[in-house]
Protein backbone atom coordinates (compact mmCIF):
# COMPACT_ATOMS: atom_id res chain seq x y z
CA UNK A 1 0.00 0.00 0.00
CA UNK A 2 2.99 2.45 0.99
CA UNK A 3 4.41 1.68 -2.51
CA UNK A 4 0.70 2.97 -4.25
CA UNK A 5 0.83 5.67 -2.13
CA UNK A 6 4.60 7.21 -3.07
CA UNK A 7 3.83 7.57 -6.44
CA UNK A 8 0.76 10.45 -5.67
CA UNK A 9 1.54 14.25 -6.08
CA UNK A 10 -0.40 15.00 -2.62
CA UNK A 11 0.83 15.22 0.39
CA UNK A 12 0.25 12.27 2.32
CA UNK A 13 1.13 10.78 5.53
CA UNK A 14 0.62 7.95 8.00
CA UNK A 15 1.30 7.83 12.17
CA UNK A 16 0.03 6.03 15.39
CA UNK A 17 -3.15 7.98 16.06
CA UNK A 18 -2.30 7.33 20.33
CA UNK A 19 1.47 7.77 19.74
CA UNK A 20 1.86 9.84 17.19
CA UNK A 21 4.86 7.92 15.63
CA UNK A 22 5.17 8.34 12.14
CA UNK A 23 5.20 5.32 10.14
CA UNK A 24 4.92 6.50 6.57
CA UNK A 25 5.72 9.89 4.37
CA UNK A 26 5.33 9.76 0.28
CA UNK A 27 7.94 11.08 -1.57
CA UNK A 28 5.85 14.66 -1.77
CA UNK A 29 5.42 14.85 2.09
CA UNK A 30 9.23 14.27 2.43
CA UNK A 31 10.16 16.93 0.30
CA UNK A 32 7.49 19.36 1.23
CA UNK A 33 8.13 19.08 4.89
CA UNK A 34 12.52 18.23 4.38
CA UNK A 35 12.25 15.18 6.25
CA UNK A 36 15.39 13.30 6.34
CA UNK A 37 15.97 10.09 7.64
CA UNK A 38 17.68 11.86 10.70
CA UNK A 39 13.99 13.75 11.36
CA UNK A 40 11.93 13.07 14.81
CA UNK A 41 9.69 10.30 14.35
CA UNK A 42 6.55 12.08 16.13
CA UNK A 43 4.69 13.45 13.71
CA UNK A 44 4.57 16.66 15.22
CA UNK A 45 8.22 16.83 15.57
CA UNK A 46 8.76 16.06 12.29
CA UNK A 47 6.66 17.96 10.15
CA UNK A 48 5.63 21.16 12.43
CA UNK A 49 8.93 21.37 14.94
CA UNK A 50 6.94 20.85 17.88
CA UNK A 51 7.48 19.47 21.21
CA UNK A 52 3.78 18.41 21.76
CA UNK A 53 1.13 17.05 19.32
CA UNK A 54 -0.75 20.31 17.68
CA UNK A 55 -3.54 21.77 19.48
CA UNK A 56 -5.33 21.24 16.04
CA UNK A 57 -5.03 17.87 15.86
CA UNK A 58 -8.00 15.95 14.34
CA UNK A 59 -7.52 12.28 15.59
CA UNK A 60 -10.23 12.61 17.96
CA UNK A 61 -12.77 13.00 14.90
CA UNK A 62 -11.65 10.45 13.29
CA UNK A 63 -13.49 7.34 12.18
CA UNK A 64 -12.68 4.33 10.43
CA UNK A 65 -15.87 4.49 8.13
CA UNK A 66 -15.72 8.19 6.85
CA UNK A 67 -13.45 10.88 5.95
CA UNK A 68 -12.87 13.45 8.14
CA UNK A 69 -12.79 17.08 6.27
CA UNK A 70 -11.04 20.36 7.30
CA UNK A 71 -9.15 23.64 5.53
CA UNK A 72 -5.97 25.01 6.98
CA UNK A 73 -3.68 28.00 6.03
CA UNK A 74 0.15 27.07 6.78
CA UNK A 75 1.37 30.32 8.76
CA UNK A 76 4.94 29.73 7.71
CA UNK A 77 4.08 29.08 3.58
CA UNK A 78 1.11 31.01 3.53
CA UNK A 79 -0.04 28.26 1.26
CA UNK A 80 -4.05 27.09 1.81
CA UNK A 81 -5.01 23.08 2.22
CA UNK A 82 -7.82 20.85 1.94
CA UNK A 83 -7.26 18.44 4.60
CA UNK A 84 -8.43 14.69 4.47
CA UNK A 85 -8.19 12.22 7.31
CA UNK A 86 -9.53 8.99 8.40
CA UNK A 87 -8.59 6.19 10.39
CA UNK A 88 -7.02 2.47 8.85
CA UNK A 89 -6.71 -1.10 9.33
CA UNK A 90 -2.80 -2.14 7.91
CA UNK A 91 -2.39 -4.87 7.32
CA UNK A 92 -0.96 -6.36 10.50
CA UNK A 93 -4.42 -4.93 12.05
CA UNK A 94 -2.42 -1.94 13.48
CA UNK A 95 -4.93 1.21 13.68
CA UNK A 96 -2.91 4.20 11.70
CA UNK A 97 -4.56 7.35 10.79
CA UNK A 98 -3.81 8.45 7.00
CA UNK A 99 -3.83 12.29 6.18
CA UNK A 100 -4.11 13.31 2.61
CA UNK A 101 -3.41 17.47 2.06
CA UNK A 102 -4.09 18.90 -1.30
CA UNK A 103 -2.52 22.61 -2.00
CA UNK A 104 -5.56 24.73 -3.00
CA UNK A 105 -4.13 28.10 -2.63
CA UNK A 106 -4.03 28.51 -6.21
CA UNK A 107 -7.87 27.79 -6.46
CA UNK A 108 -8.28 29.92 -4.18
CA UNK A 109 -6.11 32.40 -5.95
CA UNK A 110 -8.37 31.87 -8.54
CA UNK A 111 -11.56 32.52 -6.95
CA UNK A 112 -10.37 35.97 -5.27
CA UNK A 113 -9.30 37.24 -8.79
CA UNK A 114 -13.10 36.74 -9.64
CA UNK A 115 -14.48 38.35 -7.02
CA UNK A 116 -15.13 40.96 -9.48
CA UNK A 117 -17.21 39.12 -11.35
CA UNK A 118 -20.17 38.57 -8.57
CA UNK A 119 -22.24 35.86 -10.29
CA UNK A 120 -19.91 33.69 -11.82
CA UNK A 121 -18.10 33.51 -8.52
CA UNK A 122 -21.09 32.82 -6.20
CA UNK A 123 -21.50 29.80 -8.60
CA UNK A 124 -17.74 28.60 -8.61
CA UNK A 125 -18.08 28.72 -4.55
CA UNK A 126 -20.95 26.83 -4.86
CA UNK A 127 -19.81 24.31 -7.26
CA UNK A 128 -17.00 23.66 -5.40
CA UNK A 129 -18.70 23.23 -1.98
CA UNK A 130 -20.78 20.68 -3.86
CA UNK A 131 -17.70 19.13 -4.79
CA UNK A 132 -16.61 18.28 -1.45
CA UNK A 133 -20.13 17.40 1.01
CA UNK A 134 -19.85 14.66 2.52
CA UNK A 135 -21.60 12.69 -0.37
CA UNK A 136 -20.96 9.83 -2.63
CA UNK A 137 -17.77 11.67 -5.24
CA UNK A 138 -20.65 10.14 -7.61
CA UNK A 139 -23.69 12.18 -6.26
CA UNK A 140 -20.99 15.01 -5.95
CA UNK A 141 -20.03 15.01 -9.98
CA UNK A 142 -23.74 14.53 -10.79
CA UNK A 143 -24.67 17.54 -8.89
CA UNK A 144 -21.95 19.62 -10.22
CA UNK A 145 -22.87 19.05 -13.69
CA UNK A 146 -26.51 19.46 -13.05
CA UNK A 147 -25.89 22.89 -11.66
CA UNK A 148 -23.32 23.52 -14.89
CA UNK A 149 -25.82 22.85 -17.26
CA UNK A 150 -28.76 24.52 -15.24
CA UNK A 151 -26.60 27.95 -15.39
CA UNK A 152 -25.20 27.81 -18.96
CA UNK A 153 -28.41 26.95 -19.77
CA UNK A 154 -27.13 24.11 -21.35
CA UNK A 155 -28.71 20.67 -23.17
CA UNK A 156 -26.47 18.41 -21.40
CA UNK A 157 -23.44 18.98 -19.17
CA UNK A 158 -20.88 15.69 -18.64
CA UNK A 159 -17.28 14.01 -18.45
CA UNK A 160 -15.58 11.81 -19.97
CA UNK A 161 -12.49 9.49 -18.74
CA UNK A 162 -9.72 8.30 -20.92
CA UNK A 163 -8.57 4.60 -20.96
CA UNK A 164 -5.24 4.72 -22.47
CA UNK A 165 -4.78 1.21 -22.48
CA UNK A 166 -7.36 0.61 -24.83
CA UNK A 167 -7.09 4.13 -26.22
CA UNK A 168 -10.79 4.54 -25.52
CA UNK A 169 -12.93 7.48 -23.83
CA UNK A 170 -16.32 6.56 -21.57
CA UNK A 171 -18.63 9.19 -20.77
CA UNK A 172 -18.70 8.13 -16.99
CA UNK A 173 -21.03 11.27 -15.89
CA UNK A 174 -23.82 12.80 -17.88
CA UNK A 175 -26.41 15.63 -16.82
CA UNK A 176 -29.02 15.87 -19.24
CA UNK A 177 -31.84 18.95 -19.27
CA UNK A 178 -35.89 18.25 -19.61
CA UNK A 179 -36.82 16.72 -22.94
CA UNK A 180 -33.22 16.11 -23.35
CA UNK A 181 -32.31 12.70 -24.25
CA UNK A 182 -29.64 10.72 -22.54
CA UNK A 183 -26.51 9.51 -25.02
CA UNK A 184 -24.35 7.93 -21.97
CA UNK A 185 -24.93 4.17 -22.77
CA UNK A 186 -23.97 4.95 -26.45
CA UNK A 187 -20.57 6.91 -25.79
CA UNK A 188 -18.86 3.85 -24.03
CA UNK A 189 -15.19 2.90 -25.48
CA UNK A 190 -15.23 5.51 -27.98
CA UNK A 191 -11.80 5.36 -29.58
CA UNK A 192 -9.90 8.65 -28.35
CA UNK A 193 -8.58 8.71 -32.63
CA UNK A 194 -11.85 10.69 -33.25
CA UNK A 195 -11.22 13.68 -31.79
CA UNK A 196 -7.71 14.85 -32.59
CA UNK A 197 -8.11 18.09 -32.62
CA UNK A 198 -9.77 18.51 -29.46
CA UNK A 199 -6.85 16.39 -27.57
CA UNK A 200 -4.68 19.13 -29.11
CA UNK A 201 -6.18 21.61 -27.29
CA UNK A 202 -6.35 20.02 -24.46
CA UNK A 203 -3.12 18.64 -23.84
CA UNK A 204 -1.73 22.41 -24.38
CA UNK A 205 -4.10 22.75 -21.22
CA UNK A 206 -6.75 24.66 -23.18
CA UNK A 207 -10.83 24.63 -24.16
CA UNK A 208 -12.11 23.09 -27.09
CA UNK A 209 -14.87 25.09 -28.96
CA UNK A 210 -17.48 23.78 -31.67
CA UNK A 211 -18.92 26.54 -33.18
CA UNK A 212 -21.30 24.78 -35.36
CA UNK A 213 -21.10 20.95 -35.79
CA UNK A 214 -22.46 21.61 -39.76
CA UNK A 215 -19.33 23.37 -40.29
CA UNK A 216 -17.48 20.37 -39.84
CA UNK A 217 -16.49 17.96 -42.25
CA UNK A 218 -19.48 15.26 -42.61
CA UNK A 219 -16.87 12.33 -43.80
CA UNK A 220 -14.58 12.61 -40.38
CA UNK A 221 -15.68 10.13 -37.08
CA UNK A 222 -15.88 13.21 -34.82
CA UNK A 223 -18.92 14.72 -37.17
CA UNK A 224 -20.39 10.94 -37.27
CA UNK A 225 -20.20 10.98 -33.48
CA UNK A 226 -21.94 14.21 -32.60
CA UNK A 227 -24.48 14.27 -34.99
CA UNK A 228 -26.79 11.37 -33.66
CA UNK A 229 -26.77 13.56 -30.66
CA UNK A 230 -28.45 16.74 -32.42
CA UNK A 231 -25.72 19.02 -31.08
CA UNK A 232 -25.43 22.37 -32.65
CA UNK A 233 -22.40 23.56 -30.27
CA UNK A 234 -20.40 22.19 -27.61
CA UNK A 235 -17.41 23.47 -25.01
CA UNK A 236 -14.98 21.04 -23.48
CA UNK A 237 -12.13 21.63 -21.12
CA UNK A 238 -9.54 19.61 -19.84
CA UNK A 239 -9.13 17.58 -16.66
CA UNK A 240 -5.50 17.55 -16.21
CA UNK A 241 -3.66 16.10 -12.88
CA UNK A 242 -1.13 18.26 -11.37
CA UNK A 243 1.87 15.73 -13.11
CA UNK A 244 0.58 16.57 -16.53
CA UNK A 245 -1.58 13.48 -16.84
CA UNK A 246 -4.69 14.14 -19.20
CA UNK A 247 -7.51 12.37 -17.63
CA UNK A 248 -9.98 13.26 -19.38
CA UNK A 249 -12.66 16.42 -20.04
CA UNK A 250 -15.47 18.17 -19.13
CA UNK A 251 -18.03 19.76 -21.25
CA UNK A 252 -21.67 21.29 -21.96
CA UNK A 253 -23.52 20.81 -25.08
CA UNK A 254 -25.30 23.88 -26.81
CA UNK A 255 -25.11 26.36 -23.96
CA UNK A 256 -26.79 29.74 -24.04
CA UNK A 257 -25.22 31.99 -26.72
CA UNK A 258 -24.99 34.96 -23.67
CA UNK A 259 -22.58 32.49 -22.30
CA UNK A 260 -19.35 33.50 -24.51
CA UNK A 261 -16.70 30.31 -25.22
CA UNK A 262 -14.61 32.36 -22.85
CA UNK A 263 -16.90 32.67 -20.04
CA UNK A 264 -17.32 28.99 -19.64
CA UNK A 265 -13.85 28.69 -19.95
CA UNK A 266 -13.04 30.40 -17.10
CA UNK A 267 -15.40 28.77 -15.17
CA UNK A 268 -14.16 25.47 -16.48
CA UNK A 269 -10.78 26.36 -15.45
CA UNK A 270 -11.93 27.14 -12.00
CA UNK A 271 -12.87 24.30 -10.86
CA UNK A 272 -11.64 21.51 -12.46
CA UNK A 273 -8.95 21.46 -10.32
CA UNK A 274 -11.28 20.49 -7.47
CA UNK A 275 -13.04 17.55 -10.37
CA UNK A 276 -9.15 16.37 -10.74
CA UNK A 277 -8.75 16.08 -6.92
CA UNK A 278 -11.70 14.21 -6.20
CA UNK A 279 -11.34 11.96 -8.73
CA UNK A 280 -8.07 11.00 -8.23
CA UNK A 281 -8.71 10.49 -4.69
CA UNK A 282 -11.76 8.37 -5.50
CA UNK A 283 -9.09 6.12 -7.38
CA UNK A 284 -6.66 6.10 -4.42
CA UNK A 285 -9.98 4.96 -2.17
CA UNK A 286 -11.01 2.47 -4.88
CA UNK A 287 -7.01 1.28 -4.63
CA UNK A 288 -6.64 0.76 -1.03
CA UNK A 289 -10.26 -0.81 -0.84
CA UNK A 290 -9.17 -3.47 -3.41
CA UNK A 291 -5.88 -3.89 -1.45
CA UNK A 292 -7.55 -4.18 1.98
CA UNK A 293 -9.53 -7.16 0.37
CA UNK A 294 -7.58 -8.66 -2.44
CA UNK A 295 -5.11 -11.61 -0.79
CA UNK A 296 -1.38 -10.22 -2.58
CA UNK A 297 -0.83 -13.93 -3.11
CA UNK A 298 -3.16 -15.45 -4.79
CA UNK A 299 -5.62 -12.45 -5.86
CA UNK A 300 -8.18 -13.46 -4.82
CA UNK A 301 -10.52 -12.06 -2.01
CA UNK A 302 -9.33 -12.33 1.83
CA UNK A 303 -10.57 -12.72 4.91
CA UNK A 304 -11.51 -9.23 5.50
CA UNK A 305 -14.08 -9.18 2.54
CA UNK A 306 -14.94 -12.66 3.37
CA UNK A 307 -16.13 -11.29 6.83
CA UNK A 308 -18.14 -8.37 5.01
CA UNK A 309 -19.57 -10.62 2.47
CA UNK A 310 -21.23 -12.88 5.48
CA UNK A 311 -22.41 -9.64 7.34
CA UNK A 312 -24.27 -8.63 3.52
CA UNK A 313 -25.51 -12.42 2.86
CA UNK A 314 -27.26 -12.50 6.63
CA UNK A 315 -29.05 -8.85 5.31
CA UNK A 316 -30.08 -10.30 2.11
CA UNK A 317 -31.45 -13.96 3.39
CA UNK A 318 -33.27 -11.64 6.06
CA UNK A 319 -34.86 -9.57 3.53
CA UNK A 320 -35.54 -12.81 1.44
CA UNK A 321 -33.43 -11.48 -1.41
CA UNK A 322 -31.56 -15.07 -1.65
CA UNK A 323 -32.81 -18.38 -1.96
CA UNK A 324 -30.62 -20.38 -2.76
CA UNK A 325 -26.64 -21.07 -2.00
CA UNK A 326 -23.86 -23.16 -2.45
CA UNK A 327 -21.13 -23.01 -0.18
CA UNK A 328 -17.73 -25.08 -0.65
CA UNK A 329 -14.56 -24.87 1.98
CA UNK A 330 -11.38 -26.32 0.49
CA UNK A 331 -8.30 -27.00 2.07
CA UNK A 332 -4.73 -27.54 0.60
CA UNK A 333 -3.54 -31.03 2.01
CA UNK A 334 0.12 -30.90 3.26
CA UNK A 335 1.40 -27.47 2.82
CA UNK A 336 3.63 -27.00 6.35
CA UNK A 337 5.29 -30.59 4.21
CA UNK A 338 5.79 -28.85 0.84
CA UNK A 339 6.73 -25.42 2.41
CA UNK A 340 9.51 -27.68 4.49
CA UNK A 341 10.89 -30.11 2.15
CA UNK A 342 10.93 -27.75 -0.96
CA UNK A 343 10.94 -24.12 0.33
CA UNK A 344 7.68 -21.55 0.68
CA UNK A 345 8.20 -20.51 -2.61
CA UNK A 346 7.22 -23.75 -3.69
CA UNK A 347 4.49 -23.72 -1.21
CA UNK A 348 3.49 -20.19 -2.44
CA UNK A 349 3.13 -21.75 -6.08
CA UNK A 350 1.07 -24.27 -5.13
CA UNK A 351 -1.61 -21.87 -3.21
CA UNK A 352 -1.68 -19.77 -6.59
CA UNK A 353 -2.35 -23.03 -8.46
CA UNK A 354 -5.21 -23.65 -6.41
CA UNK A 355 -6.72 -20.47 -6.26
CA UNK A 356 -6.64 -20.17 -10.09
CA UNK A 357 -8.20 -23.35 -10.26
CA UNK A 358 -10.80 -22.60 -7.93
CA UNK A 359 -11.33 -18.96 -9.85
CA UNK A 360 -11.75 -20.96 -13.27
CA UNK A 361 -14.09 -23.30 -11.88
CA UNK A 362 -16.27 -20.60 -10.11
CA UNK A 363 -16.49 -17.17 -10.46
CA UNK A 364 -13.83 -15.03 -9.11
CA UNK A 365 -15.71 -13.00 -6.87
CA UNK A 366 -17.07 -16.07 -5.24
CA UNK A 367 -13.81 -17.49 -4.13
CA UNK A 368 -12.19 -16.35 -0.85
CA UNK A 369 -8.89 -17.25 0.60
CA UNK A 370 -9.39 -16.80 4.10
CA UNK A 371 -6.33 -18.69 5.83
CA UNK A 372 -2.93 -20.12 4.43
CA UNK A 373 -4.03 -23.31 3.20
CA UNK A 374 -8.17 -22.42 3.53
CA UNK A 375 -10.75 -21.34 0.77
CA UNK A 376 -14.51 -20.35 0.72
CA UNK A 377 -16.62 -20.50 -2.21
CA UNK A 378 -20.06 -18.35 -1.54
CA UNK A 379 -22.43 -18.79 -4.47
CA UNK A 380 -25.56 -17.31 -3.58
CA UNK A 381 -28.94 -17.58 -5.75
CA UNK A 382 -27.51 -20.12 -8.21
CA UNK A 383 -29.55 -23.56 -8.93
CA UNK A 384 -28.59 -26.84 -7.17
CA UNK A 385 -27.58 -28.23 -11.03
CA UNK A 386 -25.13 -25.52 -11.75
CA UNK A 387 -23.49 -25.63 -8.53
CA UNK A 388 -22.92 -29.04 -8.46
CA UNK A 389 -21.75 -29.26 -11.97
CA UNK A 390 -19.26 -26.23 -11.04
CA UNK A 391 -18.04 -28.83 -7.92
CA UNK A 392 -17.82 -31.86 -10.98
CA UNK A 393 -15.53 -29.35 -13.33
CA UNK A 394 -13.60 -28.21 -10.05
CA UNK A 395 -12.29 -31.96 -9.36
CA UNK A 396 -11.30 -32.64 -13.07
CA UNK A 397 -9.58 -29.50 -13.69
CA UNK A 398 -7.74 -30.34 -10.31
CA UNK A 399 -7.07 -33.95 -12.03
CA UNK A 400 -5.84 -32.27 -15.38
CA UNK A 401 -3.76 -30.07 -13.94
CA UNK A 402 -2.02 -32.36 -11.43
CA UNK A 403 -1.73 -29.53 -8.70
CA UNK A 404 -1.64 -29.97 -5.33
CA UNK A 405 -4.10 -32.26 -3.44
CA UNK A 406 -6.46 -30.45 -1.15
CA UNK A 407 -9.76 -31.18 0.60
CA UNK A 408 -13.20 -30.17 -0.18
CA UNK A 409 -16.28 -30.09 1.24
CA UNK A 410 -19.68 -28.51 -0.49
CA UNK A 411 -23.13 -28.53 -0.33
CA UNK A 412 -26.37 -26.82 -2.08
CA UNK A 413 -29.15 -24.87 0.63
CA UNK A 414 -32.20 -24.18 -0.53
CA UNK A 415 -33.79 -23.28 2.95
CA UNK A 416 -31.78 -20.82 5.07
CA UNK A 417 -31.76 -20.94 8.93
CA UNK A 418 -28.36 -18.69 9.73
CA UNK A 419 -24.96 -18.45 7.34
CA UNK A 420 -22.85 -19.45 9.89
CA UNK A 421 -24.97 -22.45 11.01
CA UNK A 422 -24.20 -23.10 7.12
CA UNK A 423 -20.97 -22.23 6.60
CA UNK A 424 -19.78 -24.32 9.74
CA UNK A 425 -21.68 -27.57 8.59
CA UNK A 426 -19.84 -27.35 5.11
CA UNK A 427 -16.39 -27.16 7.06
CA UNK A 428 -17.14 -29.86 8.87
CA UNK A 429 -17.93 -31.53 5.39
CA UNK A 430 -14.48 -30.75 4.65
CA UNK A 431 -12.59 -31.81 7.82
CA UNK A 432 -14.62 -35.11 6.99
CA UNK A 433 -12.61 -35.19 4.07
CA UNK A 434 -9.74 -34.11 5.18
CA UNK A 435 -10.03 -36.60 7.73
CA UNK A 436 -10.09 -39.46 4.91
CA UNK A 437 -7.23 -38.36 3.24
CA UNK A 438 -4.56 -38.55 6.35
CA UNK A 439 -6.42 -41.87 7.13
CA UNK A 440 -4.83 -42.84 3.66
CA UNK A 441 -1.84 -41.55 4.68
CA UNK A 442 -0.69 -40.61 0.90
CA UNK A 443 -1.22 -37.80 -1.15
CA UNK A 444 -3.43 -39.15 -3.88
CA UNK A 445 -6.66 -36.96 -2.80
CA UNK A 446 -6.44 -35.05 -5.81
CA UNK A 447 -9.76 -33.61 -6.39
Amino acid sequence: MFQLLDDFSEIIYISDPETHDLLFLNKAAKVFYNVKDSSPKKCYAALHHRDSPCPTCSTPHLKFDSVYEWELTDPQTEKHYLLRNKLLHLEDNKVARMEIAVDISSQKQKIQELKGKETLDKFIINCVKILHTKQSVEKNIMDLLRETGLFLQANRAYIFLFDYEKETMNNDYEWCSENVEPQKEFLQNLPLSIIPNWLEAFHRNESFYIEDTNLLDKDTEEYKTLEPQNIKSLVAGPLMAENGELLGFIGVDDPSTKKSSQYITTLFNSFSFFIVSILEQQKIRRQLVHQSFTDSLTGLQNRNKYIKDIEQLNIDMEAKKINSIGIAFADMNDLKLLNDNFGHEKGDSALKELADTLSSSFRKQDAYRIGGDEFVILCPNIPQDMFNQKVTFLMELSKSNKIQSFSLGYKWFGQFTDINLMLKEVDSLMYKEKTKYHNRGNGCNCY
